[in-house]
């Protein structure tokens, strides 16, 4: 590869940085869109957070679509050095080489061979690069943001799968007062549709509905944030007169719907209310324990 195509590819590099980062800033505003917007009833930075994760969204996904574009180029740029050298080596060879090996075996190496490494340099190595730079932003904002997390009523009866459980209404119990709070400014939602990676677990969704005590429509889309980006990139370029004609056409109908379980409705509204103390009596707890 050319000194031109090593820069190229140093770009490529960037732009997976910056959407790492653009992506691993998303945590970072759902943490002050709960604990300073919502809970903290900041219309301010409510509107800032909003802004920001609009922003952000849109940023992440022309990033991703540049980066793209410029990593299929250089993939080409290698591809054409590797059949030019290719070739190269096969008209230096003698006449023997040719008279012993089948045509077929030459062919059959030279196109699917390079068809094989095509599809890795083409569509893998920009994943695994942007999958590794992903894990270490991750585990370094996790360092950074210095999540602790409290487990209360643990006893020695308890086995992992109840640690696991507990964690999964956690979740809930925290969408289930992030809802409460919007829902005090905008009025109860018809309906609530359930996406993202989240749906897959059957029982965070059995769970999440019974916290919010209101049967969930589940979508089949995992990745709804980039579906989401595209929806805003799609109107934006005027292939649709409005984010909502867009929303339209491009959203998928949800695949599910799960009811909330009658026996577990009252014993998670109690338990939110529990749940709901318990933020704000460790809240200073955890402050005291990082400044010592």
């Amino acid at each position: 590869m050319t000194s031109s195509g090593w820069r190229e590819f140093l770009r490529v590099i960037m732009l997976s940085v910056a959407s790492t980062a653009l992506a691993l800033a998303l945590p970072i505003l759902s943490r002050d869109f709960f604990d300073r917007a919502l809970i903290g009833r900041d219309v301010a930075t409510l509107v800032r957070v909003v802004l920001l994760f609009a922003a952000v969204t849109v940023a992440g996904f022309i990033t991703n679509v540049v980066s793209g574009l410029r990593y299929t180029r250089v993939s080409a740029d290698i591809l054409f050095d590797m059949r030019l050298a290719l070739y190269r080596h096969l008209q230096r060879l003698s006449p023997r080489f040719y008279a012993r090996t089948p045509v077929g075996d030459i062919l059959a190496r030279v196109n699917n061979d390079v068809a094989e490494i095509q599809r890795v340099v083409s569509e893998s190595l920009l994943a695994w690069v942007g999958n590794a730079l992903f894990l270490a932003g991750s585990v370094g904002a996790v360092l950074w943001l210095d999540v602790q997390l409290a487990i209360v009523g643990l006893s020695l009866d308890h086995e992992p799968k109840h640690l696991f459980r507990a964690v999964l209404e956690g979740i809930a119990f925290e969408q289930a007062i992030a809802t409460e709070a919007m829902e005090e400014q905008t009025g109860k939602a018809a309906a609530m549709i359930a996406a993202g990676g989240g749906t897959n677990s059957t029982l965070l969704m059995q769970i999440m509905a019974s916290v919010l005590e209101r049967p969930l429509s589940v979508s089949p889309v995992n990745e709804a944030a980039a579906l989401g980006a595209a929806m805003l990139a799609a109107s934006a370029i005027g292939w649709f007169a409005s984010p909502e004609d867009a929303a339209k056409a491009m959203a998928a109908p949800p695949a599910r719907q799960v009811d909330p379980v009658d026996a577990l409705v009252p014993i998670y509204r109690a338990r939110k209310e529990i749940y709901r103390d318990l933020y704000h009596a460790t809240r200073d707890i955890h402050a005291r324990l990082g400044a010592t």
